[in-house]
């Protein structure tokens, strides 16, 4: 299964899925740059350090993201 991350970054990057910086790990969410760090604060996002830098993996994005519960119908 293909994710829309996935997709995206296959369609840009040719294939390579580079590592998110955290404004464009905020973007890919659809959430805002203090709510990432507030994640990865809590333990529920993982992101690693690059020269000073942090960033998270593509495949954490995909595993953070399929770990969110389940809307629920509107009743």
């Amino acid at each position: 299964m293909t994710t829309i991350l996935e997709k995206e970054t296959e369609e840009t990057s040719g294939g390579f899925r580079p590592a998110l910086s955290i404004p464009d790990t905020a973007r890919a969410i659809g959430s805002s740059v203090p709510t990432v760090y507030r994640e990865i604060a809590a333990g529920n996002l993982k992101a690693k350090k690059l020269r000073g830098r942090s960033i998270v993996l593509p495949a954490e994005i995909d595993r953070y993201l399929n770990a969110l519960p389940n809307m629920s119908a509107a009743s």
